[in-house]
């Protein structure tokens, strides 16, 4: 919870550096702020459910998770496109600054780290968070080879959706095709919805079929 919290704090004090910044170091230092911010997110939300669901969900919630931040790439390139087109782009950065607020707020008040006592089901009965050696964990991790493989596949499988969902998408289309930016979104978010729809199914199929390997080749 804690760290949740501190996370979107850098993000939203990112993202306001960016906005107010007229120098481009100190833009690309706001950036860095989110960077560091939004690394938490997911790795965060699979700690949650691996505390709060039992282990025959994890794969299944963890590609829901990836589907939501799909739908939050889907609405930034449909939803936020056309307010930046219409009202001009002071609101949807004051819409994004407000929404950032509201879910710091909503950790602080709502979030809890774990629940207090376990129903049957699942996989302990109290939850005991691990305070050993940080530095000895990331020395036994950093010498298993398929820790690293797992990293190069991840990589791999996020890097088109980078670029060519945030980098070069819709100033591809629109300068190679002569779409206009409604259209050059609208095709963006058919992209993520690939990612939002198929995603869950995978995950389920994998908990159902308790492989991890063979999805991620399909």
């Amino acid at each position: 919870r804690k760290i949740l919290l501190l996370a979107t704090v850098f993000c939203v004090g990112g993202f306001a550096l960016v906005h107010v910044s007229n120098y481009l170091g100190f833009a690309e230092a706001g950036r860095f702020i989110i960077g560091c911010g939004s690394a938490f997110a997911y790795v965060s939300a699979l700690k949650v459910a691996s505390i709060w669901l039992p282990k025959n969900h994890f794969g299944l919630a963890s590609c829901i998770v990836d589907s939501i931040g799909m739908v939050g790439a889907i609405f930034t390139d449909y939803v936020l496109v056309r307010v930046n087109l219409t009202a001009g782009y002071r609101s949807s950065v004051s819409f994004l600054l407000i929404l950032g607020l509201v879910v710091a707020l909503l950790i602080f008040f709502v979030f809890r780290d774990a629940p207090k006592n376990k129903k049957s089901g699942f996989a302990e009965s109290t939850y005991r968070p691990d305070r050993s050696n940080i530095i000895d964990k990331l020395i036994i991790i950093t010498k298993n080879p398929q820790i690293w493989l797992i990293g190069l596949v991840g990589l791999l499988f996020y890097l088109p959706s980078s670029v060519l969902g945030d980098v070069w998408g819709i100033p591809y289309l629109h300068n190679v095709y002569k779409l206009d930016k409604s259209q050059t979104s609208l095709i963006m978010v058919s992209f993520f919805a690939g990612w939002t729809i198929v995603g869950p199914f995978l995950g389920a199929i994998s908990d159902n079929l308790q492989k991890r390997c063979m999805p991620i080749v399909l």
